[in-house]
């Protein structure tokens, strides 16, 4: 975990800006996922799933496949899997851009917790 967390700093540094949140001012449907992330490898599962739910929801996909291929010898990876991660990452970026047009911010309420 130590290791993770110096390589997730090293990038940090760097601060990639999201080029479509600097046009336009909505998120695009990869934003939070480096602070999901963080609060994953910093222990917090929920921040992480609430910052950005395709991240956790990898992680798990990640882990089932490890697991299973090792009891079974065989790839478990199906495109069905593909297609969930996929489509938490479209329902999370809609639910976000929703909040943006309401004027909530969802980071300072995930922040809070």
């Amino acid at each position: 975990m130590d290791l993770l967390k110096k390589v997730y700093l090293f990038f940090i540094r760097i601060k990639p800006r999201c080029l479509i949140r600097q046009v336009t001012g909505f998120d695009c449907p990869g934003c939070g996922g480096s602070h999901a992330l963080w609060a994953l490898m910093n222990g917090h599962p929920v921040k992480s799933f609430l910052y950005h739910p395709a991240v956790m929801t990898s992680v798990l996909l990640a882990l089932y496949c490890i697991i299973f291929s090792v009891i079974r010898k065989k790839s478990t990876v199906k495109v069905g899997h593909i297609y969930a991660v996929l489509i938490v990452t479209v329902v999370q970026w809609i639910i976000k851009t929703i909040l943006h047009i309401c004027g909530v911010d969802y980071t300072a309420l995930i922040d809070a917790l």
